[in-house]
């Protein structure tokens, strides 16, 4: 199986020595191994969010929508 994914808080990818494993609801089978975020992780996201919001909700919707696809292509990697 390949490294633990990580996850993004504020424009950069984070990583922890906790990780979860996700399984096939099927059978069961592991089919990826994610980093867990810590409390302090999840604050800094929610700080990022509300920052973000006050950015993004003065943007027309094109440019809106340009930025989530830009995060699309990075979460696909």
């Amino acid at each position: 199986m390949s490294e633990a994914k990580p996850f993004l808080v504020g424009g950069r990818w984070r990583t922890s020595q906790s990780l979860n494993e996700v399984h096939f609801p099927y059978t069961g089978e592991v089919v990826a191994r994610v980093c867990q975020a810590s409390d302090g992780d999840i604050e800094d996201a929610i700080r990022s969010a509300v920052a973000g919001f006050e950015t993004t909700r003065k943007l027309p919707s094109h440019a809106r929508s340009a930025i989530l696809n830009n995060l699309i292509r990075q979460m696909e990697k």
